[in-house]
């Protein structure tokens, strides 16, 4: 994660740092000028960057877990071919897609139920909208757990984007609620580890800001560092936690680890069968555990 988090993180600073913004007023208008750069870059971050990282990051957890040695520049290559970089986009342009529209149509259905016979803003139209707006949340956490897998069913499976999205959709069923704890749990730990690092420096800055003023370069430089670290820290462990949880569907559902075993049992009978060996080998079998009469010196325990 840090091959590309840390250039980013780098650069970022360096568009919004004192030394960047000196001579602009702080104040609401020009810190938002200030910030224009900076949210072009983490556009690209969250379109480009961490899509890479995360399939370099599924790919590397994949093979470690089947037991596979591999490199930081083969998982970056195996995600970096066009011909697995363009549709892995894809799948995730679908899948956040589906999620923002569920996420406006939220939006739409609650303000028209509080709307119905003028009660917007009313307590009787809080209290109309109240159902609605629980009802909607609910579906929306629920549509992200079920589509958590694309990723790594599309990076491990390689069956494209929109079967990717079907995929995670399939395997999730009747596993929601144990992906929703596990997502729950490693977003906590995220937030926890973000606060303890970042929370004092961030907060320095954000005073210094609302005092007019800016916060020291070296507290600028230290805030860098600490959120790197978090962004290393923090997307593997997501990450670790989302394709485990992909392999343990798998497990339950397909026997996966059973039909991989039956392939490798395969594979060694009929590399041994050619040289006219069994495919597993045979326990040696002796025709007493306690000889009745004592052997040569040095024979004991044969």
């Amino acid at each position: 994660a840090a091959v590309l988090y840390v250039p980013f993180s780098v650069i970022s600073e360096a568009l919004t740092s004192p030394m960047a913004t000196a001579g602009r007023d702080v104040n609401p208008m020009a810190m938002l000028e200030a910030m224009g750069p900076r949210l072009v870059l983490l556009f690209f971050f969250m379109a480009i960057v961490m899509p890479i990282v995360t399939g370099a990051l599924t790919f590397a957890i994949s093979e470690r877990y089947l037991g596979r040695p591999t490199s930081i520049g083969e998982c970056y290559r195996r995600v970096l071919r066009a011909n697995v970089f363009f549709p892995f986009l894809g799948a995730l342009g679908l899948k956040y897609g589906a999620l923002f529209v569920l996420y406006i149509a939220s939006f739409v259905i609650i303000f028209m139920a509080a709307a119905a016979g003028g009660l917007a803003g009313s307590l009787t139209g809080i209290l109309v909208a109240l159902p609605f707006s629980i009802g909607m949340i609910v579906l929306l956490v629920y549509t992200v757990v079920r589509l958590i897998l694309v990723e790594p069913a599309f990076i491990v499976e390689m069956k494209g984007a929109g079967s990717s999205i079907g995929r995670s959709w399939s395997l999730m069923g009747g596993s929601v609620g144990k992906g929703f704890v596990l997502a729950l749990i490693a977003g906590l730990v995220i937030v926890l580890i973000s606060g303890i690092l970042t929370g004092p420096t961030q907060a320095i800055i954000a005073i210094k800001a609302q005092q007019g003023m800016h916060a020291a370069p070296g507290v600028h430089i230290l805030n860098t560092v600490l959120s790197t670290l978090v962004n290393v820290l923090t997307v593997p462990l997501y990450s670790i936690v989302v394709i485990l949880l992909y392999y343990d569907v798998r497990i339950r559902k397909e026997g996966f680890d059973l039909e991989l075993l039956a392939r490798e049992l395969d594979e060694k009978s009929n590399a041994v069968d050619a040289r006219g060996a069994s495919a597993l080998p045979r326990e040696e079998i002796r025709p007493t555990e306690y000889p009745t009469e004592p052997g040569p010196p040095g024979d004991e325990g044969q």
